[in-house]
């Protein structure tokens, strides 16, 4: 069985499809000049290079042997999603951290769970949860990314049959969410209401204006289908004039069926169904009232026989009643009910301990089960004989969706009590903890899903962390479908060069966390100084001056130094709090923001690499306030950043290591306002950065030092307004940038110093749109533009292809598309690594063609010349190479063959000379 990728991997949720996962051959490459690629048309294979031997990238140490154990810590550890079934598969969304989301499917056996297609850079999901929904042999989910926003596709079960829905005509759906199966249809809710997909090829169709609250809680759902006809609570005017509707999924088979009044945000669920018909719960913490529909107006009506003035927990349904409870305030006593629509009774009073039932339940066939916040698990069959205590010390979840429960093939019934996952008969001898054949119990189960004698589901175990697990309702038949998240990774970080050694920082449960080097060879990967078993530590910066290393360790706010051994790596002193984001060199100096102690701020200090001469400079905001220093460059033997004294703001200032010599270039904004600067690249003999005097918002400046000679260059976008200036690179004397100059959206803008000299380059994405993602709030990120041997190499977006390979000359003419890596508007994440040079010509880069997934790619500046070099995970699945560094006569990288872990790679530069 194929090793899944060790990367942070959240499950969102289970779904069924029974079609297999299929690999087609290869398909010719897609010259960047073609047509546009419409946004359903499937995915095709690159044609698929391999270097010979000798030249492929190779592991340089699996320096985290094994698997270290995730014990259950007791708390939830992911959020659940909703799922759906049909009878022979499942469909299942993963969201990997470094790559974007997944979407998988199983079969119910290890060996028939496999992955179908990732989505690149599809991480946040844009204030809407995503959903999966599955209708005759087809699965549709939503997925959202960037610069696409929520969009939703159609799969097959393979790579090439997993598509985008095309929009509709009259414009874009914007944040589609809850997609929900009903009647073999597919209906979702945006914030303009309720719709369908239909036609062919299929488009959304809204069904009704509609404002179906809440936005972000599949907890307290406001859609249900039951038997073919769909009913959503419409709140368009408020909470206080809800309504209900159905739907039979056209236009004119949508109609309002009674008006609900005032329908509360705390309580849920809002919606069950019991058969085709389906119950309201509109009570509140302080009186109940319950509602029921038949589907027509004169047959939704209030339930009679409740009294209004008594609190009331709906629980759940089972055998074509809705069990609910109610607390009698005068004697404080609870009782159990039902009620069937038409006829509406009391069941039996319940034990003392249920005056706090929590407002759930879960069914199962004609039983349902509810308990108390404190514990007190109950059983009801609607009879009194038939409603008794279960166990004493169990609790359902308060939140329905932890609340998974599923029937196993001989009646018995799986549920989640307590963060655990449980078995019951409905007698209190059978109802116990369900176990695996090794005795291990599994924690914070959830998505419990039947497929055909199987019931899949996602759970914690005793060694692994949240992943997906099978089970025929047998200990032995209990198993794990996949590890898709193994804590075998040393997860290297801080790649840095010095001097062609590589060094970066890496952890593993024999030493911990540490310091490591390579030379590019096996024996020539070691750990070269033991920090500390803290896993969660990083070292954030490394920074090397003549031949020594300069880093901060975390745990304990230190500064220390390395030549590259273990004796001679040692801590020069600690802090009480450092800026742990920068180490600036500046000469045979490095300059650092620190408190030593509460008498000084945070502020701005040195080292020669001895414990006498790491010393403050100068303390710019006297007193223990601190300045705030930040976005140091340098130019020449000076060190530029901002910072703030108390009396001018925030504003730009410099320092030649000596106090005397650390001083405010000039008060842009005059008195406490501050200009905020930001950025910063030396071009020539000219500072370059942005700042915001007040007048002309946050635009581009330059300074040479002097007050008289730090001058606004440009203001891009007139007015007030900020043109957020990133990206700043220098390519032949001249500075590059991004920003906004509210006509053309982000794109990419050059600057020689002067007004007249400073212009967009081309506008990449016509019209008001973006090229570029906007990540100037990020001021820490470094350019996503790269100037590589008298050429720019970036990713855009160009409206039609998502974002690619781009490069540029510097001219409108020579800004071209390199290749529309994956076809279509999607991204290839080639936006997620650096490009790095890796000798004469060729770069290097990450990028993901849509069947392959996220891995390590090679340009010379033509689209013929643009291809994958490796698939070091074969198959749909990411490697993520990231991180990429050239160090001596190899490019290294970190990424994940899919039996290691993420670990240390490398390839010679050499290899990317060959010609396939």
């Amino acid at each position: 069985m194929p090793r899944r990728p060790r990367h942070r991997l959240l499950p969102l949720s289970p779904l069924m499809l029974s079609v297999a996962l299929g690999c087609s051959g290869p398909a010719p490459e897609q010259d960047a000049s073609g047509p546009p690629t419409s946004e359903s048309q499937p995915l095709s294979r690159s044609v698929k290079h391999s270097p010979p031997p000798g030249l492929r990238p190779s592991l340089m140490k699996d320096i985290q042997v094994g698997e270290e154990p995730l014990p259950w810590s007791g708390g939830l550890s992911q959020l659940p999603m909703p799922s759906a079934a049909t009878d022979s598969a499942a469909y299942f969304l993963v969201y990997n951290g470094l790559a974007g989301s997944e979407l998988w499917k199983t079969d119910g056996t290890p060996e028939g769970t496999r992955l179908v297609r990732q989505f690149i850079d599809s991480g946040g999901n844009g204030g809407i949860q995503p959903s999966l929904a599955a209708v005759r042999d087809n699965v549709y989910l939503t997925v959202y990314d960037e610069n696409l926003g929520a969009r939703i596709l159609k799969s097959d079960g393979t790579p090439e049959g997993t598509v985008a829905i095309q929009q509709p005509a009259e414009g874009p759906v914007t944040y589609p969410s809850e997609l929900t199966a009903c009647n073999d249809r597919v209906f979702f809710r945006t914030y303009e209401g309720i719709w369908t997909l239909d036609g062919t090829p299929e488009r959304p169709v809204l069904l009704a204006p509609a404002y179906i609250f809440p936005e972000e809680e599949p907890r307290n759902s406001r859609i249900l289908c039951a038997e073919g006809t769909l009913f959503f609570v419409d709140t368009a005017n408020s909470d206080f004039d809800a309504a209900l509707w159905k739907t039979d999924g056209t236009p004119e088979g949508t109609v309002r069926l009674a008006s609900l009044g005032y329908v509360s945000m705390m309580r849920y669920p809002v919606l069950l169904a019991a058969g085709s018909r389906v119950f309201v719960n509109t009570s509140d913490l302080w009186q109940g009232t319950l509602w029921t529909s038949d589907g027509t107006p004169e047959g939704t009506v209030q339930l009679e026989g409740i009294d209004p003035d008594q609190p009331l927990t709906a629980h759940a349904t089972a055998g074509g009643n809705l069990f609910f409870s109610i607390l009698d305030y005068s004697s404080r006593t609870v009782s159990l009910w039902k009620s069937d629509g038409t006829r509406t009774q009391k069941v039996v009073d319940l034990p003392d301990a249920l005056q706090y039932p929590v407002p759930t339940g879960v069914s199962g066939g004609n039983t349902v089960l509810f308990s108390a916040f404190n514990g007190h698990l109950m059983r009801s069959d609607g009879t009194p004989e038939g409603t008794f205590t279960l166990q004493n010390n169990l609790s359902l979840h308060e939140e329905p969706q932890w609340n998974s429960s599923a029937l196993l093939p001989d009646g018995r019934l799986l549920f989640s009590p307590n963060d655990q996952l449980w078995v019951t008969d409905g007698s209190v001898a059978g109802t116990t903890p369900f176990l695996t054949a090794q005795g291990q119990g599994l924690y914070a189960p959830t998505n419990l899903t039947r497929i055909g004698n199987r019931v899949v589901f996602w759970a914690h175990g005793d060694l692994h962390g949240m992943e997906p697990w099978v089970t025929d309702g047998t200990p032995g038949g209990t198993r794990l479908l996949q590890d898709t998240y193994r804590a075998d990774d040393s997860d290297p970080q801080t790649l840095t060069d010095v001097a062609g050694t590589l060094f970066f920082s890496a952890w593993n449960t024999e030493h911990g966390f540490g310091l490591w080097k390579s030379d590019g060879t096996t024996e020539g990967t070691t750990l070269v100084k033991e920090l500390g078993m803290e896993r969660w530590q990083r070292i954030p910066t490394l920074t090397s001056v003549d031949g020594t290393l300069f880093f901060f360790r975390e745990s304990d706010s230190s500064l220390w130094k390395s030549d590259g051994t273990e004796a001679g790596t040692s801590s020069l002193r600690g802090f009480r709090s450092i800026d742990k984001k920068w180490l600036t060199p500046l000469g045979s100096t490095v300059f650092f923001s620190a408190s030593a102690d509460t008498t000084v701020g945070t502020e701005l200090w040195k080292t020669d690499g001895t414990i006498e001469g790491t010393v403050l400079v100068k303390d710019i905001c006297p007193g223990s306030g601190g300045s705030s220093i930040a976005n140091p460059t340098r130019l020449g033997d000076t060190l530029f950043f901002a910072a703030y004294d108390g009396v001018h703001g925030y504003e730009l200032w410099k320092s030649d290591g000596s106090a005397a010599g650390t001083v405010l270039v000039k008060d842009l904004v005059p008195g406490t306002g501050g200009s905020t600067p930001s950025g910063g690249l030396a071009v020539g003999t000219a500072l370059f950065f942005t700042a915001d005097n007040g007048i002309h918002g946050a635009e581009l400046w330059k300074t040479n030092g002097t007050a008289e000679g730090t001058v606004l260059v440009k203001d891009i976008y007139p007015g007030q307004f900020s043109s957020k200036i990133h990206d700043m690179v220098e390519l032949g004397g001249t500075l590059f940038f991004t920003a906004d100059d509210g006509v053309h959206g982000r794109e990419m803008w050059k600057s020689d110093g002067t007004p007249e000299g400073t212009a967009l380059v081309l506008d990449i994405t016509p019209g008001a749109d973006s090229a570029f993602i906007d990540s100037s709030w990020n001021s820490d990120r470094p350019s996503r533009l790269y100037a590589l041997g008298g050429t720019l190499f970036f990713a855009a977006d160009d409206g039609v292809h998502g974002y690619e390979p781009w490069k540029s000359d510097g001219t409108a003419a020579g800004t071209v598309l390199l290749r529309d890596v994956l076809p279509g508007p999607e991204n290839s994440g080639a936006h997620l690594a650096p490009f790095v040079s890796v000798g004469q010509g060729p770069v290097a880069f990450s990028a993901s063609d849509g069947v392959s997934g996220l891995e390590l790619w090679t340009t010379d500046g033509t689209t013929a010349g643009t291809r994958r070099f490796a698939d070091l995970y074969e198959g749909p699945a990411s490697a993520s190479p990231l991180q990429l560094t050239v160090s001596g006569s190899r490019l290294f990288f970190v990424a994940d063959d899919g039996e290691h872990g993420r670990e240390l790679w490398s390839v010679k530069k050499g290899a990317f000379h060959h010609q396939p």
